[in-house]
């Protein structure tokens, strides 16, 4: 909401909106991390490297609703 009274704002001031929009929600549902290893090594900092890496590793997750808890 804050956002879109932000637009409004200026276009009723006549200025120029641009909105870039970007939905990563399934973003890394495909990636191999292994892949995107090879082909970020030596091109960004280890450590930065190692935080995704760890980040796309192994990840598992559950579903809870109410009193319902999927399995991992």
């Amino acid at each position: 909401m804050e956002l879109k009274d932000y637009i409004a704002e200026l276009l009723d001031k006549k200025k120029t909106v641009l909105v870039y929009s970007l939905d990563l929600s399934a973003a890394f549902d495909l990636l191999r991390p292994d892949l995107l290893f090879d082909k970020l090594v030596g091109k960004i900092p280890g450590g930065l490297l190692r935080f995704m890496m760890d980040f796309l590793s192994d990840r598992r997750f559950y579903v809870n609703i109410g009193n319902a808890t999927s399995e991992i």
